[in-house]
């Protein structure tokens, strides 16, 4: 089967006429017969027909159920400065390794609380895509916290080896100034903008 479009011309007119037709052999001779004149169809319904019998599939945009889809851009873009940092390689590759990673990006991208993280945020996000983590909720996320806490240093002094693989010792000095302040205003101390 297919779609025949025969245009006559008839005193400076011109007429157009669109059918279904298909080919047959009559006595060794191929044959053209008419099944159904389609000419006063819609256009676009003949050319999704014309695809229909060319094997295509036809179907109407209106029949497609529209819905967002996970977001991911910003945990790939965290996974992959984790990964250029060396956090990932010293995490590794367990559960309690995917679920820090997991509260990083959560950290960065949702400010939220665990509960926010567990119970709402991570139903928007390609968690599982990107990080293989499923199944936990706001309690795993505290029990990773105890996870991290024990394993703080190995992981800190991990990372730093990672960063300054040429650096054989090295003292660091921290203090806290959180807590510290100036009052008065003849104090070259307390001046603003030191």
């Amino acid at each position: 089967m297919f779609i025949r479009t025969t245009i006559r011309k008839y005193k400076d007119r011109q007429y157009k006429s669109i059918s279904l037709a298909n080919n047959y052999r009559e006595n060794g001779k191929i044959k053209t017969r008419i099944i159904s004149n389609i000419t006063n169809w819609p256009d676009e319904l003949i050319e999704e027909f014309r695809g229909l019998l060319k094997g295509k599939k036809v179907t109407n945009l209106d029949d497609f159920k529209q819905t967002q889809g996970k977001s991911c851009g910003a945990l790939l873009v965290i996974n992959a400065i984790c990964n250029e940092l060396g956090i990932t390689k010293t995490l590794g590759n367990s559960k309690q390794a995917k679920l820090a990673l997991f509260q990083i990006m959560g950290r960065i991208i949702n400010q939220g609380s665990r509960l926010k993280l567990a119970s709402e945020w991570v139903f928007d996000q390609a968690v599982e895509e990107v990080l293989g983590l499923d199944n936990f909720n706001e309690d795993t996320l505290y029990k990773n916290l105890d996870w991290l806490s024990e394993n703080q240093e190995k992981i800190e002094d991990k990372i730093f080896k990672y960063r300054y693989p040429e650096c054989k010792e090295l003292t660091i000095y921290l203090y806290d100034v959180t807590s510290s302040y100036f009052e008065g205003s003849k104090n070259e101390l307390a001046d603003y903008g030191c």
